[in-house]
């Protein structure tokens, strides 16, 4: 009754607005914000919220970074705002230009605090979120740098010390490391599936699929829709060169939102296994969208156009990639794959002489070049 004799009343908007948002009807949330914001257009906290509910849908993360970018210009020191706008930017690929906002933030307010928590929590929050972008863009020594500096600090932070062994686990020569950390995550958080699937993939990195599957089959038999465990179970299949069942296990992953640049790296190297270079191709530019940096999609990406005889796009691609001296030594370890082919065979050598002028007992490229 309230709410019918005040429908224009600012205050009872947002009480409304946070009150769907928190018992989970996002629409419905949207709505009343979007009434408030035509009453109060300048109402910096409400756009920021409204901004966060948006962001969740990641088809909706442009619109997000706008009404981040409008609550920050009628708020410049909503810190929390510049916060969220650093994540939606890592979240939609933008990893570098995230890294600078997390990283001016901490510069900018060194005593920061929010209303939920202290100053140490706030900082500690912010350090997590740096540590964790940088992973993401696989810079894993600086990231493992941030979270061992977080830990100097604070040593029994167990969030921080989850997002280290979650870090190891990503990292194929640092995965021993990473299993008693997550096992003792597991172990303290049964619930924690994220650490339970971060478990199961380091397993399979280290070659050790029998203790994957287990965890993966009991959390798909509880959850079926778990996205990151459906992934890794497809990875599984693809480690194991059955791919069909990758494919079948990644597009459930990607048809349920998880379409990040490991998901689309692995499910367009299935295709390309599958000789589906078009499908694989498609999957490549789709994720390329979202991930516009990554390397594994430029390298995918390249391979699925020369199968399909768009030689020169793809060693375009190949050559663009090769200028970079850190991608060239990945190149250079999969180089055998350019020098047989007389269309890119040229490619090859070209890649190889630049690898031996810095190393020259380089193996793969004195093997290709055989």
């Amino acid at each position: 009754r309230y709410i019918e004799s005040a429908p224009n009343d600012a205050e009872t908007q947002l009480a409304l607005a946070r009150a769907f948002s928190w018992s989970g009807k996002p629409a419905e949330s949207e709505r009343h914000y979007l009434k408030l914001l035509k009453l109060k257009p300048k109402e910096g906290d409400a756009t920021y919220e409204l901004a966060l509910l948006i962001a969740a849908q990641q088809d909706r993360r442009d619109e997000a970074m706008k009404l981040l970018a409008q609550a920050i210009n009628l708020s410049p020191t909503n810190t929390q705002a510049r916060f969220a706008q650093a994540m939606v930017t890592a979240w939609s690929g933008r990893y570098k230009e995230s890294i600078r906002m997390l990283r001016a933030l901490k510069q900018d307010y060194p005593d920061l605090q929010w209303k939920q928590g202290t100053g140490s929590d706030v900082n500690l929050t912010i350090g997590l979120a740096l540590g964790r972008v940088l992973s993401w863009s696989r810079e894993y020594d600086k990231s493992e740098q941030v979270l061992r500096d977080l830990l100097s600090k604070e040593p029994d932070h167990w969030a921080t010390k989850r997002e280290l062994g979650m870090l190891l686990s990503y990292q194929y020569a640092r995965c021993k490391e990473a299993v008693p950390i997550l096992s003792d995550v597991v172990e303290r958080d049964s619930k924690d599936l994220e650490a339970k699937v971060a478990l199961a993939q380091a397993h399979l990195a280290m070659q050790f699929p029998e203790k994957a599957q287990p965890l993966l089959t009991a959390i798909l038999e509880e959850h079926p829709q778990h996205a990151l465990a459906l992934k890794t179970q497809g990875s599984l299949h693809a480690a194991n060169k059955e791919q069909e069942k990758a494919v079948q296990f990644l597009e459930q992953a990607r048809k349920l939102g998880l379409f990040d640049a490991d998901t689309a790296n692995a499910l367009s190297n299935s295709y390309l296994a599958l000789d589906k270079a078009q499908e694989a191709e498609s999957i490549a530019r789709e994720g390329l969208r979202e991930a516009a940096e990554d390397p594994r999609l430029q390298l995918t990406l390249a391979k699925s156009l020369i199968r399909q005889k768009k030689v020169e796009e793809g060693l375009a691609g190949l050559r663009a990639l090769a200028e970079d001296s850190e991608h060239r030594k990945e190149l250079a370890k999969i180089s055998f794959e350019f020098a047989g082919p007389n269309e890119t065979r040229p490619f090859a050598v070209e890649l190889c002489r630049k690898t031996l002028a810095d190393d020259p007992d380089n193996i793969h490229c004195l093997w290709s070049l055989g």
